[in-house]
């Protein structure tokens, strides 16, 4: 299994669509827009962290929730 960096953004580059999501307690929060991913992505000086990408087995590797913390398959 991938190790995620805390309150970092992820993106999915392989497969039909890309997804975005930030690593928050081991898991990836996948969000349906950027403002979401990019606010929470911020630093303390207000600075955007660049995505890491991950390839679809990486992606497939770690636990996902949504934005209400619903568990995806």
């Amino acid at each position: 299994m991938l190790k995620l960096k805390e309150n970092h953004p992820y993106l999915l580059v392989e497969g039909k669509e890309q997804k975005l999501a930030v690593a928050i307690n081991g898991r990836l929060v996948i969000y349906d827009d950027w403002s979401q991913t990019r606010e929470n992505s911020a630093s303390r000086a207000n600075k955007f962290i660049p995505a890491i990408p991950l390839t679809l087995a990486q992606w497939n590797s770690v636990p996902k929730v949504n934005g209400k913390g619903e568990t995806i398959i």
